[in-house]
């Protein structure tokens, strides 16, 4: 079983399915006693509705067309990876709803999926360490501690995954803030990715300590549900490697998902979308 090629089907349904739901909407001109004003179009079978691109209105059907645009571009990336691995047209495969399992990494001992739902990211807040960015590295959506945040921050976008930085984690007493949270919806879960910066300091390989335990009491995995990237204090970041991680991620969550369904009686067929 080729569980790259199952990841990409399953993406490429994700990002299709919102294309779909915003195929409607379109950007383009409308004149009026000579003036041309940009304006957003809604299409339905009954009737055409325009929202001047600058009147009050039209920040929801902004988004919307913001999210069509993307999901056509991500679906482009992925039926290209598809092309350059496997042959054939690329595949629209599905999971069927797993919010009915308990998620709750420190509750789930018996179900065996060992992952954080979509609710879970939902209620997360960014940016609550309240530690002073001291000198942020900026770009045109947020400041990040380090270059190598800024940069992962920017991958992860290109590969269409959202994530919340720097949430506060309380358990046990003990709070923690991860530098990500990043969100699967594809595959309904998230992971959490943590970048050590100082791993050849003597100091600060304590904090590293504390971190991997309390995330281990959290129940998380290193290399499945936990992204761990080690970096010398000179050392740049390889965008290329942490790709293969976030990857590989989500292949081994998907593996368990669908090793758990097939128990539960699914046939790896059904999930294909007609």
């Amino acid at each position: 079983m080729n569980y790259y090629k199952i990841l990409l089907s399953i993406q490429y349904d994700y990002f299709a399915t919102i294309y779909e739901k915003y195929r409607n909407v379109s950007l383009g001109n409308h004149t009026v006693n000579g003036e041309t004003r940009s304006v957003y179009r809604i299409r339905t079978k009954k009737q055409n509705k325009e929202y001047r691109i600058d009147s009050p209105n039209s920040d929801k059907v902004a988004a919307m067309y913001s999210q069509k645009l993307f999901a056509q571009k991500m679906m482009g990336n992925i039926a290209k990876e598809w092309k350059a691995n496997f042959h054939g047209q690329i595949l629209r495969m599905r999971l069927p709803d797993l919010g009915s399992w308990n998620w709750d990494t420190r509750k789930n001992a018996k179900n065996g999926f060992g992952f954080l739902g979509n609710d879970y990211y939902e209620k997360l807040n960014a940016k609550q360490n309240g530690r002073f960015i001291e000198r942020p590295c900026v770009n045109e959506k947020d400041s990040y501690r380090s270059k190598n945040e800024l940069l992962v921050s920017e991958l992860l976008g290109n590969m269409g995954i959202s994530y919340k930085y720097e949430p506060i984690i309380n358990y046990c007493g003990v709070s923690r803030s991860p530098d990500f949270v990043l969100h699967f919806p594809w595959l309904q879960c998230c992971s959490f990715m943590e970048i050590y910066g100082m791993s050849d300091d003597n100091e600060y390989g304590k904090t590293i300590d504390e971190k991997k335990s309390f995330y281990r009491k959290y129940g998380l995995v290193p290399g499945i549900t936990l992204m761990e990237l080690f970096l010398t204090s000179d050392s740049g970041i390889d965008l290329n490697q942490v790709r293969i991680i976030v990857t590989s991620s989500q292949i081994m969550i998907l593996e368990t998902i669908i090793a758990r369904l097939i128990e539960a009686g699914y046939e790896i067929d059904s999930l294909i979308v007609n």
